[in-house]
């Protein structure tokens, strides 16, 4: 026998299913999954599950929509009770599970940032030390001689300070602040009456204001070729950095000439390597050359 009804009841049987569908759904999704189904003991949840089914089936009798809804006998019934309400039982384990897998993963990104902020913090902290214990090393040996550069000499690195301190929180920098930097580190070398060449080759700061870079990859460069260079008492020495840009790939080759080579490259370059593998990833190319006393060091990287 068909049976028809009208719109209204059509709605109010479908909205009494929805309820009691519903229901189940959130309850065992918000309740017992996060309370009883994570606990070691199962058999607790198991029971309060059938319990809540129990409720929602008898639901269907109290209502005298038993017949109507799910079946005209009582296996009948069950049987149909049943499929329905685990389909929802099993869509809201789906949910939890995907739910909890995804928290689980924004936890571990959030752990992974924060442990990658750490290590370049880290990392700059050590950069920072090794670049004033460098510096304040000229300084002391130009006071001693009494050299008319001691104030200048003090004011210019007074500004590369104030830059470790203004960027030291900071991913990237704009490559024009970097070079600018560069320039004033320079400066301060200069101050001491090298006895070799300084070469330099920089871009029109103009056309940087778009580029980023880390901050102190290329002081830290640039630092090195002079500190374990021999521009200091070699007339035929010379420290060399030159850039190129092409769109938006920044090229920088610094290199430097040497008699006799230390054992130790010092924990600067170590730090760079570090540093560009946990900001850029693998979109950076750095070379190390060591050919007739001449050390060069290339890198490439994308500024955008």
């Amino acid at each position: 026998m068909v049976l028809e009804y009208s719109l209204i009841e059509s709605i109010q049987y479908t909205l009494f299913e929805v309820v009691l569908l519903a229901g189940v759904f959130y309850v065992n999704l918000e309740i017992l999954i996060p309370r009883l189904f994570t606990k070691p003991n199962k058999v607790l949840y198991c029971v309060v599950l059938f319990a809540v089914m129990g409720v929602s089936f008898f639901t269907y009798f109290l209502a005298s929509l038993d017949t109507l809804l799910l079946g005209d006998t009582f296996d009948r019934a069950l049987t149909s009770f049943l499929l329905n309400h685990s389909l929802f039982v099993f869509i809201s384990f789906m949910l939890w599970y995907f739910q909890n897998y995804s928290r689980e993963q924004l936890k571990n990104l959030r752990l992974e940032k924060d442990k990658l902020h750490l290590e370049i913090s880290l990392l700059k902290s050590q950069i920072s030390p090794h670049f004033l214990f460098n510096t304040l090393n000229n300084i002391y040996s130009l006071a001693v001689v009494k050299d008319d550069n001691t104030p200048k000499m003090l004011a210019t690195t007074s500004n590369i300070l104030r830059y470790y301190v203004n960027n030291g929180h900071r991913k990237l920098v704009p490559l024009k602040a970097e070079i600018e930097i560069l320039e004033q580190y320079i400066y301060t070398q200069e101050m001491r009456k090298l006895q070799g060449e300084v070469k330099t080759d920089f871009p029109e700061l103009g056309d940087l204001d778009r580029l980023q870079v880390p901050p102190f990859v290329l002081l830290t460069l640039l630092e090195n070729a002079f500190k374990h260079g021999d521009i200091s008492i070699n007339k035929r020495a010379y420290v060399s950095i030159h850039f190129s840009i092409s769109d938006s790939t920044v090229n920088c080759e610094i290199s430097n000439s040497y008699q006799k080579k230390t054992s130790n490259t010092g924990i600067g370059l170590q730090n760079i390597r570090s540093q560009l593998d946990l900001i850029l990833g693998t979109n950076y190319n750095f070379e190390l050359t060591d050919e007739n006393s001449i050390f060069s060091i290339k890198l490439q990287f994308n500024g955008n």
